[in-house]
């Protein structure tokens, strides 16, 4: 764009401030088509709260450009994760943590705008300011229900695996934590649900959003994704890998959905087979190796190998009755916020 067309470019919330959201939201339905624009609404994007979120977007956009920075270098200062700036400069509110907007607010020196656009626009305001639900505490929690599940670690024979039972409110971060804690994992590694959507489908993907991979699809935050919008009907499967480079898959299935019981504690572990593989001893085919080695006395790694165990490794070793599970927002805590 040549310097002159920048300066006759109408102001965006001039435009929106005159022609008006409502106006502005029937023309698009026009330009895009009945079709389109309606199968926009069923995906959540609502062109009102769009073009009414569109100055404030512009305004953090241009702030950050002034002083020349990358949404990166921006999040390295604010020491928050790379897309929860993106989403305060799309307008994606479901992944706005308010937190982090007020920081990077008076990082740019936006106090006195945001002060005026909130004004302007109370109820989106009001949306956009809210605080992040915390872990545990999913969007539509089905208070009263309960969730079984069987996990199973592909790759292993005989199978290690796990069943366990989670509040039907819990979302994809809170099933996370309770999976590692029963398995045995020590949640050193990054994690990723793949879950195939029926109703688009899609493989939907979701765990911890980072910019830093370049990959082409959306990773869905856990924490806001609650497992009960994937997983409703008893047989559903879903997969879940941890740790991209040992590759440890595991078949995820939904086997019940049943009322709490009064008195009882949720998570809970209800029964499993084996214990969980060392982190980092390389995959199935590490594992494998692994259990050949300690097995064989003869074995010129024997010995080095069980130092590197902690100096014991019984495969067979699991009690359901020993599994803890962590809080899933105290986890949340140690791994994401600011120190």
């Amino acid at each position: 764009m040549k310097p002159d067309e920048e300066a006759i470019r109408p102001d965006t919330e001039e435009v929106i401030n005159q022609v008006g959201v409502e106006k502005l939201a029937a023309l698009m339905r026009q330009a895009l088509g009945p079709d389109l624009f309606d199968a926009c609404q069923r995906m959540g994007i609502d062109a009102e709260d769009i073009l009414r979120y569109m100055p404030l977007a512009e305004k953090f956009r241009k702030g950050r450009a002034r002083q020349n920075l990358t949404i990166k270098e921006v999040a390295a200062k604010l020491k928050a994760p790379q897309y929860k700036i993106r989403a305060v400069e799309d307008g994606k509110f479901g992944r706005i943590d308010a937190d982090i907007f007020q920081k990077y607010c008076r990082f740019l020196q936006l106090d006195e705008y945001v002060e005026s656009w909130t004004r302007k626009n109370p109820a989106l305001a009001g949306q956009l300011f809210r605080s992040e639900q915390p872990a545990g505490q999913a969007a539509g929690q089905a208070a009263g229900q309960v969730l079984q599940f069987k996990i199973t670690l592909k790759g292993t024979k005989p199978p290690v695996w796990r069943r366990i039972q989670v509040p039907a409110g819990y979302s994809f971060w809170d099933l996370h934590v309770a999976i590692q804690d029963a398995m045995g994992w020590l949640d050193y590694h990054l994690h990723q649900f793949h879950i195939f959507d029926k109703r688009t489908q899609q493989t939907v993907h979701i765990g911890i959003p980072d910019d830093e991979f370049l990959l082409d699809y959306e990773i869905k935050a856990g924490w806001e994704a609650p497992i009960k919008r994937w997983l409703a009907v008893p047989g559903q499967k879903i997969n879940y890998l941890y740790d991209f480079g040992d590759d440890w898959q595991h078949t995820i299935v939904l086997e019940k959905i049943l009322p709490e019981k009064k008195g009882v504690s949720y998570p809970r572990c209800l029964g499993g087979r084996r214990k969980c593989p060392p982190e980092d001893c390389g995959g199935t085919c590490g594992y494998r190796d692994f259990l050949r080695i300690i097995s064989d006395p003869d074995d010129e790694e024997h010995s080095e190998t069980l130092e590197w165990v902690g100096g014991g490794y019984d495969p067979d070793d699991f009690n359901a009755g020993r599994v803890k599970f962590d809080d899933p927002a105290q986890r949340y805590k140690i791994a994401f916020e600011d120190e």
